[in-house]
């Protein structure tokens, strides 16, 4: 009896192993949409950062945004806004507070419009489904 039980522990037990990577291969596989990523490393990055993430505004979700921060010595922080891959805003960040939150607002209305453009864009072409050929003739 008691070897039984422990054969089926132990067949449990890599049963369990076995299907672990399984789950974990699935569970990598989830894309989450909407985010807005703060890579800053400077403390005038985190205040963009954070200025940018209290004044935008949106319902959509079917993006995410990338605020990347990166240190030049002669001129002292660039920082760049990335939406799905693309690169929507670049700016030098100066240590001054009411001026980030100005470079803030100007990064969002870029943002902004960026989206417009792209969203434009694919009513443009879903518009454009119904002709038919090759383009050809």
């Amino acid at each position: 009896m008691r070897k039984e039980v422990f054969i089926a522990v132990i067949l449990f037990s890599m049963l369990v192993f076995l299907a672990t990577p399984t789950l974990w291969a699935q569970s990598s596989d989830i894309e989450i949409d909407g985010l807005i990523i703060d890579q800053t490393k400077s403390k005038m990055g985190h205040d963009f950062a954070s200025n940018f993430s209290l004044s935008w505004e949106t319902a959509a979700t079917e993006y995410n945004i990338v605020i990347d921060e990166q240190s030049d010595f002669r001129a002292g922080s660039w920082v760049s806004i990335e939406i799905n891959g693309n690169l929507v805003f670049k700016a030098l960040l100066k240590p001054n507070a009411e001026e980030i939150e100005n470079l803030a607002r100007e990064a969002v209305a870029d943002s902004n419009d960026f989206l417009a453009r792209q969203n434009e864009a694919i009513r443009n072409l879903e518009q454009e489904k119904d002709m038919k050929g090759n383009g050809i003739h």
